[in-house]
């Protein structure tokens, strides 16, 4: 039989002391891993239990799945999978935007997890872990149902996130639920703790291009509490995070605060022959926060924070700013036509 090295237990151990016995799952936590020791349900499924396991595995990377870091046979009728221990609560958020948050989370694991062909099947508050910044869904090692769908996944999340009215906004096959969930957090009202705060708020919306307000509320929202806010404010006024660094700070659900204080970059439309050397906050405020006024070339510029936003506008032709939490990239592939650059002469 297969070894694996797993800190902190010795798989032989393990597995002596739980003896495989069927339909029986043997289990042990580490510090930092959960060992699952698990009996085939039958023969004639074995390897398609198997080779599921293997492809989330492979193919599934996303930060709100839990890692399955190796699976081995067990004999001949059973198999160890080491996975990822995930620490937090089962029980989900009761403030609604902090549901749609870990809504855009799990949207994005599941899209991963679809697209590779996996469909969980076991979607329920016993999956999902509610860690300090992030949800994370674990997996059923056993074998899900065989007329399971995505759907079926989507419309359990929701479920659980008690974000059920969402679904009539949705297509049938539960598609581009991410967007629906963005959607929602963009058109959430800015939440503001008294009347300082609104009034810094209020003055960076008319000002967006002033950074010293920006420093003087980095330091009030550092001082009531808001430790992630104040760090998003000053590594963009400080210009100090990379990209991956900025896209951990940005919380979906400070979405509509980031279209008033965010300095995101400018993907112009692509018959401008360079890319716009402006940002978001040197562009003049609108009665609308999502849309702001370039005097360089006179147009609208629309604040994006999903790829299909990014793709919607440059059909239409539009200049997009990138959300820090959307990967430049990725916005800027979907904001091009394929026949085009992004930067330089036109291809």
């Amino acid at each position: 039989m297969a070894m694996i090295a797993v800190p902190g237990i010795e798989l032989g151990e393990l597995l002596s002391e739980h003896p495989m016995r069927y339909a029986v799952i043997s289990r042990a936590d580490t510090p930092d891993a959960v060992v699952e020791v698990i009996p085939f349900a039958s023969p004639a499924r074995r390897e398609a239990i198997f080779a599921r396991l293997e492809r989330i595995q492979r193919d599934c990377q996303h930060p709100s799945l839990a890692a399955i870091r190796r699976v081995v046979r067990y004999g001949d009728h059973g198999y160890v999978v080491v996975s990822d221990r995930v620490r937090g609560s089962v029980e989900p958020p009761c403030d609604r935007m902090i549901a749609v948050e870990a809504g855009i989370q799990l949207a994005g694991a599941l899209a991963e997890l679809h697209d590779s062909g996996v469909v969980h099947g076991d979607v329920r508050a016993e999956t999902i872990a509610f860690a300090a910044d992030r949800a994370i869904l674990t997996f059923p090692a056993h074998a899900v149902p065989d007329d399971a769908q995505p759907i079926d996944d989507i419309v359990a999340v929701l479920d659980v996130l008690e974000l059920d009215d969402l679904l009539a906004d949705l297509p049938e096959d539960g598609g581009e639920l991410r967007e629906a969930l963005i959607a929602v957090a963009a058109a959430e009202p800015i939440a503001v703790a008294d009347a300082v705060e609104g009034a810094l708020v209020a003055s960076i919306r008319r000002e967006p291009a002033d950074l010293q307000t920006r420093r003087v509320y980095a330091d009030w929202l550092e001082e009531h509490g808001d430790a992630s806010r104040a760090a998003f404010l000053r590594a963009e006024v400080d210009a100090t995070a990379t990209e991956d660094q900025l896209l951990a700070l940005a919380r979906p659900r400070d979405l509509a605060w980031r279209t008033v204080v965010s300095r995101a970059p400018i993907a112009p439309h692509v018959e401008f022959k360079f890319a716009c050397p402006k940002r978001w906050d040197a562009l003049a405020p609108t009665e609308t926060d999502g849309i702001r006024h370039c005097g360089s070339c006179e147009r609208a510029v629309y604040f994006c924070a999903s790829v299909e936003q990014a793709r919607a506008r440059g059909r239409l032709g539009q200049c997009i700013a990138i959300d820090a939490g959307l990967a430049r990239g990725e916005a800027e592939r979907a904001h091009a036509p394929p026949r085009y650059m992004m930067m330089g002469e036109i291809a």
